[in-house]
């Protein structure tokens, strides 16, 4: 036997194998010399016996599974192939394939049985390595939400991670097409992803996209997809792999840091025409103030004192106006989500009427209610009472000298949207020179010696308020028209 063992161990030496032989009657077993060399030890250092291999080589949680393999195979002749640890001489346990076949007599009785060990640890840690790597990478994608793909040109394969199903909202393993993918896209990233694959392939570049999808579930989200060209040896593409990130929260928070910065210049901007205003207006009716009461000092005659405390009066007014629509200006821009409701147009209207009476009457001012389509406006009751004061207000101050004024009120609705026009034949304005400077500042517009400007700006801030669009249309000598888009 042992030189039939020693004939099989030689047969076996290329392949890094050690040789064993069990004798199944006896116990006795035959270990090569190659089989003691993998295991650290000297040859026959260790009795070779069945019961040494169970009990002192053998892992102890593969003892019970391989005694039960021997046997199976044995008297039910089965396959006798396993991978299994064996204790290396330093104590630490190494992994080996072990192969087997018995040998029985003509009454089918087991005599012998004769196998190799195969050293596969190198192997098998590879293989685990490439498993825990294979994992991290998984559970690495599944935290950063990046899933993987690609897609193959002569196949029209398209090949996904698990994190890219998770991403789209499908079952996992679910066969993708192209298209299919595309479709979830929304429609102006489904027109970018065109245009970019069909840049990448005629030129063979890379390309990184912020896109959004639709999931299975009809929810939309933010994407960052980039993806790069494959060749194969002779410089021919082949494909395409890229990845797909969940990139949402992160573009929200994009978004409204925008917002916020956008809020913030806004701010800033109303900050410098606030102080403006409070330099040029207070300025002016101080500077007047202090004008009268000199003149008052050295002024001998009572009369002459009287008609200039009837001017002082007046200034006083004025400053008292001025400081009431600062206080007003004030209010409207930190009323930042002014309550909304559903209002009556023609009341308000009419309440505009009744306000500005004395002006109406005095300058003999037609106000003409022109086609109003639209009788109801969901918006802030005292902003729109304020705005529409405000754009009449404006119109007489801006009166042309040569007719009576006329002011045309409409209302209609612009793809589902009220929208509020007020036209009138006053003096109009260069719309060319005020292009940047309309309601800002407390500009002026005109010869009118009642304009202070106020009006316009406070116009703006409360429509800013609302967050509704205002455009103006104004021709010199004839008149000017206002619409706010609600």
């Amino acid at each position: 036997m042992e030189n039939a063992s020693e004939t099989l161990s030689l047969l076996v030496e290329g392949i890094n194998a050690g040789v064993w032989e069990w004798n199944i009657q006896t116990g006795q077993e035959w270990w090569s010399k190659r089989f003691y060399e993998l295991l650290g030890y000297d040859d026959q250092e260790i009795e070779a016996t069945n019961e040494n291999f169970l009990t002192v080589l053998l892992h102890p949680d593969e003892r019970h599974r391989i005694s039960q393999a021997q046997n199976n195979h044995i008297y039910h002749h089965q396959p006798y192939k396993h991978k299994i640890r064996l204790k290396h001489k330093s104590g630490s346990y190494r992994w080996f394939e072990t192969t087997g076949q018995a040998k029985f007599d003509k009454a089918g009785n087991p005599v012998y049985m004769v196998g190799t060990a195969i050293n596969i640890d190198q192997q098998v840690r590879n293989l685990e390595e490439l498993e825990r790597s294979r994992q991290l990478l998984e559970e690495t994608q599944t935290l950063a939400r990046v899933g993987g793909w690609e897609y193959n040109l002569a196949r029209h394969e398209l090949n996904w991670s698990s994190t890219m199903y998770d991403i789209f909202g499908l079952p996992n393993g679910q066969d993708v097409e192209v298209e299919e993918v595309i479709a979830h896209f929304t429609p102006d990233s489904q027109r970018t992803i065109r245009e970019k694959f069909t840049s990448a392939y005629d030129g063979k570049t890379p390309f990184d996209l912020e896109l959004q999808l639709i999931t299975r579930q009809q929810k939309k989200v933010w994407v960052r997809v980039a993806g790069k060209p494959l060749n194969d040896v002779q410089g021919q593409m082949t494909g395409f792999r890229g990845t797909v990130q969940d990139i949402h929260a992160q573009k929200l928070r994009e978004i409204q840091f925008t917002d916020s910065l956008h809020t913030i210049s806004r701010q800033n901007n109303r900050l410098l025409d606030f102080a403006f205003i409070v330099s040029h207006n207070l300025r002016s009716h101080a500077g007047n103030l202090e004008m009268m009461l000199e003149v008052m000092k050295i002024s001998n005659s009572e009369d002459e004192k009287n008609r200039i405390l009837t001017f002082i009066e007046h200034i006083s007014a004025e400053l008292n106006q001025t400081i009431n629509q600062l206080n007003e200006v004030i209010y409207v821009q930190q009323d930042i989500n002014p309550e909304q409701q559903p209002i009556d147009f023609p009341e308000y209207i009419q309440l505009t009427k009744e306000a500005l009476n004395d002006e109406i009457q005095e300058h003999q001012v037609q106000i003409v209610e022109d086609n109003l389509e639209c009788t109801t406006i969901t918006t802030n009751p005292s902003f729109l009472q304020s705005i529409l004061l405000s754009l009449v207000l404006n119109a007489i101050r801006y009166r042309h000298p040569e007719r009576s004024p006329v002011i045309r009120i409409s209302t209609s609705l612009t793809n589902n949207r009220p929208v509020l026009t007020v036209t009138d034949n006053g003096v109009g304005m260069d719309q060319s020179k005020f292009e940047t400077d309309l309601f800002t500042r407390y500009e002026t517009f005109g010869a009118s010696t009642e304009a202070k400007g106020i009006s316009q700006y406070l116009t703006k801030s409360q429509v800013e308020a609302l967050g509704v669009a205002i455009d103006v249309r104004a021709i010199p000598d004839s008149g000017s028209t206002y619409q706010i888009t609600f």
